[in-house]
């Protein structure tokens, strides 16, 4: 099937000159990681672990949240060819341009949307090819990215009578419609919204597939805009030059009303929601991640997650919200302390006095030159600037060893 035809197959823009290019052969250990093992279905159940309960004044009840089966990784069909690239991304920290290129190389772009002039909402949507033929879907909003081998697409229809193509990227639905000038068309979000869109360039794809190799969520296009701009100025690095501030202004999603205890808030989770409980420093927590992968180590894994602690009244009370750059960085816990990082960042936390704490913090920023500047902060918050120095990032990356990847149990 040559390009026009598949185009025309999956209601895809034609696009001529398209480069036939080997997935298999080129992804990095880092991208093989952060996209393959995203391409098998998300889902799965790990052991039954019951919530943690309230103080003994609480009454107890038990969870009856039940599990999914976990999905199978899908299988590389150059499986040593993918080994022989593995020390191209395996160092924490380098230079990610090589690997991106490397990667790029091995896709065809499709066709993309972005939500147009709609200050709710920040969605944007890409699709790719690789060499045998499969759609690889990314979908970018409100501070995550959802990314992976995408079932063919299916016909629906909006209530007004409009028809667009229903997609599932990481078991989630989406939905897209291009017009035929190929320049707008409309997206439908998770929730089933629709949004006007308006054509995504090739190149702002481009960065979203980048961000699936480096760890590091992707800025929506206005705050990139910015952080490039603070760039040139020569504005003081924050840690949220590589969070985007979508995700430090994160809003809770777990319903806590009429809850009075841990089981309550699991027993009224929505389907794809996943939990576990942690003690982090002498605190006990319950985690609510938005979804699980097969980390194929025995767990189901999470990039992010709600906590919520007891407060001094016994009741439940929201902590704080922490996420990991990608899928190669499950969030793990090692002597007390949570962490959750990318390629080009690492934060250790804690619980104290019934809130979340940063006990420490490391990033890299590489300027378009693909020099890096490394930063951190201690528990004072301050920023220190490390300039080629990458100890303190070293450090948490050290630290990180040997840590226990959280095991959650996925809402069915």
């Amino acid at each position: 099937m040559d390009d026009v035809e598949y185009a025309e197959k999956y209601h895809l823009p034609e696009r001529e000159g398209f480069m036939k290019r080997n997935i298999g052969t080129m992804l990095s250990a880092a991208a093989a990681i952060s996209l393959s093992a995203a391409l098998t279905a998300c889902g799965g159940a790990g052991g039954t672990q019951a919530p943690a309960e309230a103080p003994a004044a609480q009454e107890s009840a038990d969870p009856s949240a039940s599990q999914t089966g976990a999905a199978e990784a899908a299988e590389s069909e150059e499986p040593q060819a993918a080994e022989e690239e593995t020390d191209l991304s395996d160092q924490p920290g380098m230079n990610p341009t090589a690997e991106f290129e490397a990667v790029k190389a091995t896709l065809t772009y499709m066709g993309g949307l972005k939500v147009k002039d709609d200050p709710s909402n920040d969605m944007e949507f890409a699709l790719y090819r690789n060499e045998d033929g499969n759609l690889v879907g990314l979908v970018f909003e409100k501070g995550r990215i959802y990314y992976g081998i995408c079932d063919l697409p299916e016909k629906a229809t909006l209530e007004d009578g409009r028809e667009y193509e229903k997609l599932k990227i990481e078991e989630a639905d989406f939905g897209y419609y291009f017009s035929e000038d190929l320049t707008s068309g409309i997206l439908v979000n998770e929730e089933g919204k629709v949004f006007d869109a308006v054509e995504l360039p090739e190149s702002r794809a481009d960065e979203l597939v980048k961000s699936t190799i480096t760890g590091v969520l992707p800025e929506s296009a206005d705050a990139a805009s910015a952080s490039s701009n603070a760039s040139a100025s020569g504005a003081e690095s924050t840690i949220s030059d590589v969070f985007g501030e979508e995700v430090l202004n994160h809003k809770m999603e777990t319903k806590l009303d009429g809850c009075a205890t841990f089981t309550e808030i699991v027993n009224k989770l929505p389907k794809g929601k996943a939990y576990t409980n942690v003690k982090l420093g002498d605190t006990d927590a319950l985690l609510v991640a938005s979804g699980t992968y097969d980390n194929l180590d025995g767990n189901m894994a999470a990039i992010d997650a709600e906590l919520f602690v007891y407060d001094e009244n016994g009741a439940p009370a929201y902590a704080g919200f922490v996420t990991s750059g990608g899928t190669a960085y499950p969030l793990a816990v090692k002597d007390g302390s949570l962490y959750a990082g990318g390629n080009h960042f690492m934060c250790e936390y804690t619980l104290e006095k019934g809130e979340l704490k940063t006990l420490s913090s490391a990033w890299v920023i590489y300027d378009s030159t693909g020099a890096a500047s490394y930063y951190h902060t201690e528990e004072a918050g301050s920023t220190i600037a490390d300039g080629t120095d990458d100890a303190a990032l070293t450090k948490l990356y050290s630290e990180l060893e040997g840590a226990e990847i959280l095991n959650f149990d996925t809402i069915s």
